[in-house]
């Protein structure tokens, strides 16, 4: 039942009962009148309930002959209907918006917090670790989440991912520029020269021990795909 509905079935057998009065008691008072209409709705007097002190007050102002005349025709339930829609479609909209609030409520609650300076500074540092191929992607991204929901930026990276997740390859590298993060366009390896030379077995060691403290200080890179480990770190030896 809508609050239009009760307002009306509430209203209408007690006006109708003061509507009578008119024609069974024509010589009552409207101040008897108006107690006992009051008393028929099960309220003490008029600001009770803001319908009934409005329509009561209306029929205050009027003379005895204009309430008499009033209470004679059907003017009188079409006012008090006008009345019941205008207070229930107050009181709907009064209920939506505290549903609403609550819903924000309860939403800002539910929201994580974190801090946009260090999920900018996070997403710097560990963004780069994709090597920017398709084929690494699906192992990049998995590891991107757990590490970032291990340092509170869960939200931020599942909405950075799936907005990656449905670019392609060029358009995930330039977007991740946008935030900062740099990666290689990956490209096609060269042609092997026809009498490769051997690497230098100081610097394979050199760079082996190199990785494998990194490894130890940091094993969440042991998810990164192996190849772009060893390009992370030429790039950091390169730089040195």
């Amino acid at each position: 039942m809508s609050y239009l509905d009760e307002i009306w079935s509430w209203i209408y057998e007690p006006l109708q009962e003061l509507k009578e009065s008119y024609v069974s008691e024509p010589e009552a008072r409207w101040a008897d009148r108006r107690e006992r209409f009051i008393a028929k709705l099960g309220l003490l007097d008029s600001a009770g309930h803001p319908l009934v002190e409005e329509l009561t007050r209306h029929l205050d102002q009027l003379s005895d002959a204009d309430r008499d005349a009033l209470a004679a025709s059907d003017e009188l339930d079409t006012l008090a209907y006008n009345l019941a829609q205008q207070h229930a479609a107050e009181q709907e909209a009064a209920e939506q918006h505290a549903a609403e609030q609550a819903a924000s409520a309860a939403a800002a609650v539910a929201e994580p917090h974190y801090d946009e300076a260090a999920w900018g500074q996070f997403l710097t540092a560990n963004g780069s670790f994709w090597d920017g191929t398709e084929a690494s992607w699906a192992q990049y991204r998995d590891w991107f989440a757990a590490a970032a929901a291990a340092q509170g930026f869960g939200a931020p990276a599942a909405g950075l991912l799936n907005y990656l997740e449905a670019q392609a390859v060029p358009d995930r590298i330039a977007a991740l520029a946008l935030y900062g993060v740099n990666i290689a366009q990956a490209v096609q390896p060269a042609a092997a020269p026809d009498a490769p030379q051997e690497p230098s077995p100081g610097r394979d060691e050199f760079a082996q021990s190199l990785m494998d403290e990194l490894l130890a200080s940091q094993p969440e890179l042991a998810a990164i795909p192996e190849a772009r480990r060893w390009e992370l770190l030429a790039e950091v030896l390169n730089q040195q």
